[in-house]
């Protein structure tokens, strides 16, 4: 079995980090308010990844309204489980469920060697998105 097939101890969870626009339920105006106000990145969508048994986040995604992932961090003693692989999954579920209001996360337009392996073995394993 892959890594990202042994998640049971991570949670994942998503959040937009900046003003929605053109996203029912959202009012955008607080939003712009409550973003400016908190200083958020200028990245349009988030994914946490927990680790439950010591409650404390471990991963994050970010990336942008089109799609293109703009960073992946996995502290170190978590890498190679699959973590990295659930946040684009669950980022993917939550943009079907959303009936694509929110975007599917992308391969990015520029990776650091480590991101670019990562990338060739998601497209290899076909995951949406992961075309260069």
């Amino acid at each position: 079995m892959a890594a990202h097939e042994h998640l049971s101890d991570y949670q994942f969870r998503y959040r937009p980090t900046g003003p929605q626009q053109d996203f029912p339920g959202y009012d955008n105006e607080r939003d712009e308010d409550e973003w400016n106000a908190n200083q958020w990145t200028l990245y349009d969508h988030k994914v946490e990844a927990v680790h439950i048994p010591t409650n404390s986040v471990i991963g994050e995604m970010y990336y942008h309204t089109d799609g293109p992932i703009f960073q992946i961090d996995v502290d170190e003693e978590h890498q190679r489980k699959g973590v990295a692989t659930g946040m684009v999954k669950h980022a993917a579920s939550v943009a079907k469920a959303s009936k694509n209001r929110i975007p599917y996360p992308k391969r990015a337009y520029n990776e650091t060697t480590a991101g670019e392996a990562w990338s060739e073995s998601m497209k290899k394993r076909g995951i949406k998105g992961w075309t260069k």
